[in-house]
């Protein structure tokens, strides 16, 4: 079960930027001595970003995983944009097509 195997890395992918955003949100509010607090639009802003991102491929993995179609296109089109992350994006986006690509049909 191919599709199933990329639903997971996407759920790692996801669980491990969640975990980077914060901590690294948790360190800017320290660095800036909790100002970053008062200006919620400004600095602040930039977090929701790749908080967004990591909540899409934790929401992906988990419908990859129950086998859905539509999920498989966006699965595709961020295993191909995830590529261009060379050297180690690229081998986790040609693995996942790999997956997605070649284990489908089987359910």
């Amino acid at each position: 079960m191919n599709y199933y195997t990329a639903g997971k890395i996407f759920k790692v992918l996801g669980w491990i930027g969640l975990i980077a955003t914060i901590i690294c949100f948790l360190i800017a509010i320290i660095l800036s001595g909790g100002s970053i607090i008062r200006n919620i639009w400004g600095e602040t802003a930039i977090v929701f970003i790749p908080f967004g991102i990591s909540i899409l491929y934790l929401i992906i993995g988990k419908a990859i995983q129950k086998h859905k179609d539509w999920a498989r296109i966006v699965g595709i089109i961020l295993a191909i944009l995830q590529s261009f992350a060379f050297p180690i994006g690229t081998l986790i986006g040609g693995y996942i097509l790999w997956c997605l690509i070649k284990g489908w049909n089987v359910k």
